[in-house]
């Protein structure tokens, strides 16, 4: 039975990785809509500029740009967007940090142009183009040219992060009366900035409507894959709108881990090989994440769960013996991390608990672990060394032995920033185990 047990924790305790910043508004500008507007047609582009001193993951970018004519739920059309550090004559695509052409329809709402971004301190400009002019006639299907709303400074609502500006006046370029856009590179146009601008008949201070948000970090606690075992993931859209999701899958020393997986959405299965898995989902739609079928050896791992929106989920784990039936443990989509994971233990009658850490930290972590018994008697402390990004998973008699016969709690404190994750994993004399979350 003991090595029935050894072979259980190792093969299942792999816990998933995730940033520690928590869900931020970066910089927001939004208003009442109306019927002003910055068109994006002849070869027009506009831009806005925010700076910020502190680093964030996870970064998702809207903005309240439409096409027109479009009808709305009807007709879309596409736009160029540029995420770089620097614009006008010189900038080149060495500064670009991201770039996205977006397919946007006739609503004047706010749209995700780009997500899942890492953005360092410094300047960034939001750049939107339109490669479709304005055409006598009519527009063809798939071919108008955007536009992007903004809001009077009676009208606008301003939310900054600390350490976050925003630029007051839009910046924009225009082929009117001077050729003023590259259309080979549009970040490197000869942009002009102005509050107050006569080309687009804008009278005040005028506000583009965007939203530069940090996501909150999710995190599953267990996979394992081949010899037995099988990990199926259930992520669920919990928002009005859709979704973009990335689930990575990382080895113990944080390399990419490659493996037979079955998606399933909307019906839809389809099996390949891969370290990641991205998907749009629409609202209130499921996404479901098999492995582990088609691999002969048992292979653990962990992963990022990263979405431009509100994503719920779990995983059910399942290791199917040779004789006697199944056994299942689940793990809730967690979003809250600390410095501390307390688990309680009970390791007499037979019964004996295992446990994983996963250090969320970029950095190397000392991790105290400090033993109680059931009366709340401290029996002592011991240090454990996580790598960056890594965990370690083990039998608590095997490697605490002041848990062994005993009942009580282990609380696990991490030097690191960041965070640490775990989860429990119960087994008992009769070769099943159940899942036991941490406190």
């Amino acid at each position: 039975m003991k090595c029935t047990v050894v072979l259980m924790i190792i093969a299942l305790i792999t816990p998933f990785r995730a940033r520690a910043d928590a869900g931020t508004t970066i910089v927001s500008v939004t208003g009442q809509n109306s019927s002003n507007s910055i068109s994006l047609s002849s070869n027009s582009l506009a831009a806005v500029h925010w700076s910020s001193t502190a680093a964030y993951s996870n970064v998702n970018v809207a903005a309240q740009v439409f096409c027109t004519p479009c009808r709305p739920g009807l007709d879309t059309s596409t736009v160029n967007v540029y995420l770089t550090r620097q614009i006008g004559p010189g900038a080149t695509s060495a500064s670009q940090v991201a770039f996205a052409q977006v397919t946007i329809g006739g609503a004047r709402t706010l749209v995700t142009v780009l997500s899942g971004l890492t953005l360092t301190p410094g300047d960034y400009y939001l750049v939107i183009y339109s490669p479709y002019p304005t055409v006598a006639g009519g527009q063809p299907p798939g071919t108008a040219p955007a536009a992007w709303g903004g809001a009077s400074d009676a009208n606008v609502t301003i939310v900054a992060a600390p350490g976050t500006s925003r630029e007051d006046s839009f910046i924009y370029a225009t082929n009117t009366n001077t050729p003023q856009v590259n259309a080979g590179y549009p970040p490197s146009s000869n942009f002009q900035r102005s509050p107050t601008s006569p080309i687009y008949d804008l009278n005040g201070d005028y506000n583009l409507q965007y939203q530069v948000t940090s996501s909150p970090p999710s995190s599953i606690a267990h996979i394992a894959a081949g010899g037995g075992w099988t990990t199926v993931i259930t992520l669920v859209n919990l928002s009005s709108a859709p979704v973009s999701v990335t689930v990575a899958l990382h080895n113990d020393d944080g390399n990419d881990l490659m493996l037979p997986v079955t998606t399933t959405q909307q019906d839809t299965s389809q099996t390949i090989t891969v370290s990641s898995v991205s998907a749009t989902m629409n609202p209130n739609s499921t996404l479901i994440i098999s492995m582990g079928n088609q691999v002969a050896s048992t292979v653990v791992g962990w992963a990022d769960v990263t979405s431009t929106g509100s994503v719920g989920g779990y995983a059910i784990f399942r290791q199917t013996p040779q004789n006697g039936s199944p056994s299942e443990g689940s793990v809730s989509l967690q979003s809250q991390f600390s410095p501390t994971v307390t688990l309680p233990y009970d390791n007499t009658a037979g019964f004996v608990m295992g446990v994983a850490l996963a250090n969320l930290s970029t950095s190397s972590a000392s991790v105290t672990a400090t033993i109680w018994d059931e009366s709340g008697n401290q029996l002592g402390t011991q240090n454990l060394t996580i790598a960056a990004s890594g965990h370690t998973a083990f039998v608590l008699p095997n490697q605490i032995a002041l848990t062994a016969g005993r009942r009580g709690i282990v609380k696990f404190q991490s030097a690191a920033s960041g965070g640490i994750t775990g989860l429990g994993l119960r087994f008992s004399p009769f070769g099943t185990f159940t899942s036991v979350p941490t406190i």
